[in-house]
Formats: structure tokens, sequence, C-alpha cells
């Protein structure tokens, strides 16, 4: 199962549709890149948002700001892309739930990482970005972003163990507060319930695994198109 889908014509995302066959729950997720064309985003929303509760992602402190530096300092007037924006700046229906961590447990996993690896986020996201700034064109930012279920969403960073607290950080307990956010969501359900997860797609694999082991199956996928190479 495809998660991202970089091609000669561009970026998408899929779409991915789950059903509880005994309660009848419906989870829809919506993989989330960080940059992309503004109707990508007003599509995921807007559908999203027509659920019944929408568990979204974003942990905003002095700290992430580093880190994301790597594609907002990117020069996206040029390209043609925009941030991904906040699930606060959309309305509809649903019932909003943050599933991600809070801001002081990310202040705390921060200042488990040793001093070199803070140092190399703090300088590298930025140096990353700034380098981006005059060279990163749709092509280079879409290639090697394909994932799927078969792959290690932490590849990026699997280069030892002393990576493990940046990998901490990042990925595993975000994806186990979504998780745990899921699973609660999941518990206090009504039947027929429909919950969107807005979400990084380097995040959906647990999920999908966990969706799995409570026996939800799968229902057909659509693919949005993140940003065109035309």
């Amino acid at each position: 199962m495809q998660i991202l889908e970089s091609s000669m014509f561009g970026l998408r995302a899929a779409r991915l549709a789950f059903h509880h066959p005994q309660t009848g729950v419906e989870v829809t997720i919506f993989p989330m890149v960080h940059i992309g064309e503004r109707q990508f985003y007003k599509r995921a929303y807007k559908d999203a948002f027509e659920h019944d509760v929408v568990l979204y992602e974003g942990v905003r402190t002095r700290r992430s700001k580093l880190i994301t530096a790597s594609y907002r300092w990117l020069n996206l007037e040029r390209l043609g892309l925009v941030v991904q924006p906040s699930a606060a700046e959309f309305e509809g229906p649903a019932r909003s739930v943050h599933a991600d961590i809070a801001p002081e447990e990310l202040r705390a996993l921060w200042q488990r990482m040793p001093l070199w690896l803070r140092a190399l986020v703090a300088f590298g996201g930025p140096a990353f970005g700034m380098y981006g700034r005059f060279t990163a064109s749709r092509d280079s930012i879409a290639k090697g972003m394909t994932k799927d279920l078969l792959r290690d969403p932490d590849d990026i960073l699997d280069q030892g163990d002393e990576f493990e607290p940046l990998r901490d950080m990042i990925s595993h307990a975000r994806d186990r507060r979504l998780i745990e956010t899921l699973t609660s969501e999941l518990g206090a359900a009504a039947h027929s319930t429909r919950i969107a997860i807005v979400y990084g797609a380097g995040h959906v694999a647990p999920v999908v695994r966990a969706l799995t082991r409570q026996g939800f199956s799968t229902r057909p996928s659509e693919w949005m198109t993140i940003f065109s190479l035309d």
C-alpha cells in the first residue's frame, strides 16, 4: 500500500480509507507533506472537516522552528508552493482533536539529546533551508519522497543508535501520541462515526498497523495531487 508516490508527473498522496465491520466506524487518513500546492491542502482539509472528528498534528516551539527551517526557508513563491497550513485555519462540522505531543514534551525530548545532536539540528535545518532556497525545484523536492508500508519511515535517520534521541523526538514519540489519541477516540466512538487523521506521511504506517490489529479493513484509496511538475 503506497502512501506517497513521486513520478514524472509530480507528487501525490493516497487518501486511505478504513472500515470496521462490527462498529461501522470509518477512519480516513490524509498523509501530509510540509509543502505543496495550496489547492491540495484546501481539498484535504475540506474533506477531513466533513467527518465527525479530525485528529491533527502540530507542535510550535522555538526548537520546532529550527527543524522546519529546512523547508520554511525555501523560496516557496518561486516554486508556487505553500507551507502546510494549520488545521486551526479550517472549519467544518468535525470536532478537532490535537493528536500531537505538547510543547513541553518536545522541550523535554530536546533536552535529552546530547549537545552535538542538538547543534546538528540547530544548524543543519537552517543550513539546508538556505541551500534549498537557491537550488530547490519541484522535481528535486519530489524525488525520493515515495513512501509505502514496507519502507521504514525512519530510514533517513537510521544511521546508528546515537541518533535514537532524534528519532524519538521527530518520529516515535509523536507516533505513540497519535495512536494513543486514536485508540481513545475509537473507544468512545458511536456507531458509524467517521474519523479523519491529517498527519505527516512518515507517521501513517504505524497507524495503519494499529487499525489492522483492531480489525479494520481497507476501502478503495484515492490519489490526491500534492503538486505537479508541469
